[in-house]
């Protein structure tokens, strides 16, 4: 198959887009904020069906509370909780249908703690949905922080 120079240059710009955007999940390096340098490895999680049927927050910051974490999830860990880190996670409410999720849009240090922001993603009016009871969630590691956590819902 041959391509021409303008397919050339749009593969050049997605990689270009590409190259220029941190990892899902993967946080972002030091700022002003004081936050650590990515970690390496999975650090976030997403699911469609955990335990929890009422929308809650939650915060690991040893083994026992990673492994409870992940009760709530409704599954095993995955790996262990690493040393320097902490996991956030936001449970939605049961839903009664597909389509809806939940997902982390940035964890900030601040002068009194840690700062996450979410949002929460529902199907588009008319979409086809799946006809089944769920239960989103996300967990991501983050780097460990002392201090309280805050969770805000952004629109």
């Amino acid at each position: 198959m041959r391509m021409g120079w303008c397919g050339l240059a749009a593969v050049g710009i997605m990689l270009a887009a590409c190259a220029a955007t941190p990892a899902a999940g993967g946080g972002t390096p030091a700022d002003g904020n004081g936050m650590q340098a990515p970690m390496t490895g999975h650090t976030e999680w997403h699911g469609t069906q955990s335990a929890v049927r009422s929308e809650r927050t939650a915060v690991a910051r040893d083994p026992e509370a990673w492994r409870q974490l992940w009760d709530l999830a409704g599954r095993e860990p995955p790996r262990t909780l690493p040393d320097d880190a902490m996991a956030v996670a936001v449970f939605m409410a049961e839903r009664r249908t597909g389509g809806y999720a939940v997902e982390i849009e940035s964890v900030d240090r601040e002068a009194d703690g840690t700062v996450v922001r979410y949002r929460i993603r529902a199907p588009a009016p008319g979409s086809m949905v799946t006809q089944a009871l769920t239960a989103p969630f996300v967990i991501r590691l983050v780097p460990a922080a002392p201090g309280e956590v805050r969770f805000v819902q952004i629109e």
